[in-house]
Protein backbone atom coordinates (compact mmCIF):
# COMPACT_ATOMS: atom_id res chain seq x y z
CA UNK A 1 0.00 0.00 0.00
CA UNK A 2 2.81 2.45 0.82
CA UNK A 3 4.42 1.91 -2.59
CA UNK A 4 1.20 2.99 -4.33
CA UNK A 5 1.08 6.18 -2.26
CA UNK A 6 4.70 7.07 -3.06
CA UNK A 7 4.10 6.35 -6.76
CA UNK A 8 1.02 8.61 -6.76
CA UNK A 9 2.98 11.52 -5.29
CA UNK A 10 6.01 10.87 -7.51
CA UNK A 11 3.77 11.13 -10.57
CA UNK A 12 2.85 14.68 -9.50
CA UNK A 13 6.44 15.95 -9.17
CA UNK A 14 7.58 17.80 -12.31
CA UNK A 15 10.58 16.21 -14.02
CA UNK A 16 11.09 18.84 -16.73
CA UNK A 17 13.40 20.98 -14.53
CA UNK A 18 14.99 18.29 -12.34
CA UNK A 19 15.41 14.52 -12.46
CA UNK A 20 13.50 12.47 -9.88
CA UNK A 21 15.01 9.55 -8.00
CA UNK A 22 13.13 7.20 -5.68
CA UNK A 23 15.15 6.86 -2.49
CA UNK A 24 18.52 6.14 -4.03
CA UNK A 25 20.69 8.37 -6.19
CA UNK A 26 23.04 6.91 -8.80
CA UNK A 27 26.81 7.39 -8.48
CA UNK A 28 26.73 10.06 -11.19
CA UNK A 29 23.31 11.73 -10.96
CA UNK A 30 21.91 14.23 -13.43
CA UNK A 31 21.97 17.67 -11.78
CA UNK A 32 19.66 19.17 -10.63
CA UNK A 33 17.52 16.46 -9.09
CA UNK A 34 14.90 15.59 -6.47
CA UNK A 35 14.91 12.49 -4.30
CA UNK A 36 11.65 11.22 -2.83
CA UNK A 37 11.82 9.04 0.28
CA UNK A 38 9.58 8.31 3.23
CA UNK A 39 9.08 6.78 6.61
CA UNK A 40 7.50 3.35 6.71
CA UNK A 41 4.28 4.99 7.85
CA UNK A 42 2.09 4.46 10.87
CA UNK A 43 -1.42 3.07 11.21
CA UNK A 44 -3.00 5.10 14.04
CA UNK A 45 -6.40 4.19 15.43
CA UNK A 46 -8.96 6.66 14.14
CA UNK A 47 -12.02 5.64 16.12
CA UNK A 48 -13.25 4.12 19.36
CA UNK A 49 -13.32 0.73 17.63
CA UNK A 50 -9.54 1.00 17.34
CA UNK A 51 -9.69 0.19 13.65
CA UNK A 52 -6.22 0.90 12.26
CA UNK A 53 -7.07 1.64 8.63
CA UNK A 54 -5.60 5.13 8.40
CA UNK A 55 -2.12 5.50 6.90
CA UNK A 56 0.14 8.37 8.02
CA UNK A 57 3.49 8.92 6.29
CA UNK A 58 6.18 11.57 6.48
CA UNK A 59 7.30 12.04 2.89
CA UNK A 60 10.64 13.73 2.19
CA UNK A 61 11.58 15.52 -1.01
CA UNK A 62 15.26 16.45 -1.14
CA UNK A 63 16.16 18.95 -3.85
CA UNK A 64 19.80 19.07 -5.01
CA UNK A 65 21.31 21.66 -7.35
CA UNK A 66 24.51 23.63 -7.98
CA UNK A 67 23.28 26.79 -6.22
CA UNK A 68 20.95 27.72 -3.39
CA UNK A 69 18.92 29.82 -5.83
CA UNK A 70 18.40 26.78 -8.06
CA UNK A 71 17.28 24.73 -5.05
CA UNK A 72 14.73 27.43 -4.16
CA UNK A 73 13.39 27.56 -7.73
CA UNK A 74 13.04 23.78 -7.99
CA UNK A 75 11.51 23.48 -4.50
CA UNK A 76 9.00 26.11 -5.60
CA UNK A 77 7.97 24.07 -8.63
CA UNK A 78 7.61 20.93 -6.49
CA UNK A 79 5.55 22.84 -3.90
CA UNK A 80 3.33 24.29 -6.64
CA UNK A 81 2.72 20.75 -7.93
CA UNK A 82 2.01 19.12 -4.54
CA UNK A 83 0.64 21.64 -2.05
CA UNK A 84 -3.05 21.02 -1.38
CA UNK A 85 -3.33 18.17 -3.89
CA UNK A 86 -5.06 14.89 -3.04
CA UNK A 87 -3.02 12.03 -4.52
CA UNK A 88 -5.06 9.35 -6.25
CA UNK A 89 -4.53 5.86 -4.82
CA UNK A 90 -6.89 3.03 -5.74
CA UNK A 91 -9.17 2.05 -2.85
CA UNK A 92 -7.98 4.94 -0.66
CA UNK A 93 -9.12 8.47 0.06
CA UNK A 94 -6.06 10.70 0.48
CA UNK A 95 -5.95 13.94 2.40
CA UNK A 96 -4.52 17.05 0.82
CA UNK A 97 -0.72 17.13 0.87
CA UNK A 98 0.76 19.65 3.26
CA UNK A 99 4.28 20.62 4.30
CA UNK A 100 5.12 19.64 7.87
CA UNK A 101 8.41 21.55 7.81
CA UNK A 102 11.28 22.57 5.58
CA UNK A 103 14.94 22.17 6.45
CA UNK A 104 17.40 24.99 5.67
CA UNK A 105 19.20 24.89 2.33
CA UNK A 106 22.82 23.93 2.88
CA UNK A 107 25.95 22.67 1.15
CA UNK A 108 26.92 19.00 0.85
CA UNK A 109 30.68 19.29 1.39
CA UNK A 110 31.13 15.52 0.92
CA UNK A 111 30.21 15.71 -2.78
CA UNK A 112 31.68 17.65 -5.70
CA UNK A 113 29.68 18.11 -8.89
CA UNK A 114 31.66 16.45 -11.73
CA UNK A 115 33.64 18.81 -14.00
CA UNK A 116 33.31 21.63 -11.43
CA UNK A 117 34.72 22.54 -8.07
CA UNK A 118 31.24 23.15 -6.68
CA UNK A 119 29.70 21.31 -3.78
CA UNK A 120 25.97 20.85 -4.40
CA UNK A 121 23.38 22.68 -2.32
CA UNK A 122 20.32 20.86 -1.04
CA UNK A 123 17.09 21.47 0.81
CA UNK A 124 14.50 19.10 2.24
CA UNK A 125 10.74 19.56 2.45
CA UNK A 126 8.86 17.15 4.69
CA UNK A 127 5.28 16.45 3.63
CA UNK A 128 2.32 14.87 5.37
CA UNK A 129 0.74 12.06 3.37
CA UNK A 130 -2.32 10.42 4.87
CA UNK A 131 -5.21 8.28 3.68
CA UNK A 132 -8.12 6.14 4.79
CA UNK A 133 -10.07 3.44 2.93
CA UNK A 134 -12.31 4.92 0.23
Amino acid sequence: MLAEHIAAVSALIPTDVAALYDGQVPTEPAYPYNVIWSTGGTRPSTSLTEEMSQLEVSLYVTTVAATAESVRIIQGSVRDALLGVRPVVSGRSCWRLSILYSEPIRQDADVTIPATTLHPMYGVDVWRLASIPA
